[in-house]
């Protein structure tokens, strides 16, 4: 889409009061070429039928795309380039997903994100080892000096859990020390020790550089 239509929706999110580090734009990256090949072989698709002229409307869509920028006002931009990034994505949206109270006999209408309560109960443990697995994974590490100087700061390179427990997407789950490590039993990149005076540390497994 473009900057005008992407607007539409940033105003919105400004109307409910929700900050721009918690705005998030999901950039679906599909070749072109792909594109085509899909909207021409599909059946049954009530606004685009598998012919000559959806292809036209992929090519025309595909014309007018620009990259979204976080100048725009978005806070983050993930950009989906294969299966893995969707399957990390997902797994961290059911991990952080937030939840509301129904209201009474009327309809519900989400709060902005930064006042929505967080439950326990519908952490997804998986989701919560993925995410702190990516903290710790070459593609984070390449762009994100704050974990690379925490594992750098360390000869062993272990990270004490009070860092893993200040991210915004650990921290907003409200989970104790002792039920976030339980989540992280069975990691395969790090690896989790308790170390006297520092309490409980995570590192890449074998100290991997």
């Amino acid at each position: 889409c473009t900057r005008q239509q992407r607007q539409h929706w940033l105003r919105m999110t400004r109307e409910y009061g929700i900050p721009m580090n918690q705005v998030t734009t999901v950039w679906i990256d599909v070749p072109v070429q792909e594109c085509c090949r899909r909207v021409t072989t599909r059946h049954n698709h009530r606004t685009l039928a598998g012919n000559a002229s959806s292809k036209r409307v992929v090519l025309s869509f595909a014309s007018s795309f620009v990259r979204p920028s976080r100048r725009e006002g978005i806070g983050h931009i993930w950009h989906m380039r294969c299966q893995d990034d969707m399957d990390l994505f997902v797994a961290l949206v059911h991990a952080t997903a937030p939840t509301w109270e129904e209201a009474d006999d009327e309809a519900r209408v989400p709060e902005p994100v930064s006042r929505l309560p967080s439950r326990q109960s519908q952490v997804d443990p998986a989701g919560v080892l993925t995410q702190v697995e990516y903290y710790f994974s070459d593609r984070n590490l390449r762009t994100d000096r704050y974990f690379r100087s925490l594992i750098e700061e360390d000869t062993e390179g272990w990270v004490e859990l009070r860092h893993i427990q200040s991210c915004p997407r650990i921290k907003r789950l409200g989970l104790s020390d002792p039920e976030l490590t339980d989540m992280l039993h069975g990691a395969r990149a790090v690896e989790i020790q308790e170390i006297e005076g520092r309490g409980c540390c995570l590192r890449r497994r074998g100290n991997h550089p």
